[in-house]
């Protein structure tokens, strides 16, 4: 299971974080088994934490995923005191953390979390090693 920004993909539709007030990601799934992704986000910034709580991004609603297939979840709106610090000049941090599991539901690996930054001085966004 291979997951990403949206907007990082090639041929994505650009969109500015400030004004869009929402973020996507990609999930995809290469093998030919059906999985369950459940995905966290939490939201880090001027050394301040904001985690997503329910529902697909807080970890609670499963992406289910058909075997060679993905979606591209649903959007996640940007929490107000996220816009307010990346208009403050912070650098915005969002972190994912993914399990998958199979169709059962039980536990299949736990994904290295993967962390995108967001520079709102060119509105560009870059993967943190």
């Amino acid at each position: 299971v291979y997951y990403d920004i949206a907007s990082s993909l090639s041929n994505a539709l650009p969109f500015d974080f400030l004004k869009d007030g929402k973020v996507w990601f990609r999930i995809i799934n290469r093998e030919s088994k059906k999985y369950k992704a459940y995905v966290r986000v939490t939201f880090n910034f001027d050394d301040l934490e904001k985690k997503i709580s329910g529902g697909y991004y807080g970890g609670e609603q499963a992406c289910k995923l058909d075997a060679f297939s993905g979606i591209q979840a649903p959007g996640l709106p940007i929490p107000e005191e996220v816009k307010a610090a990346a208009r403050d000049g912070n650098r915005v941090k969002i972190r994912i953390d993914c399990t998958v599991n199979d169709e059962k539901d039980n536990l299949i690996e736990e994904k290295f979390p993967q962390t995108y930054v967001y520079e709102a001085q060119n509105n560009s966004w870059f993967l943190e090693p």
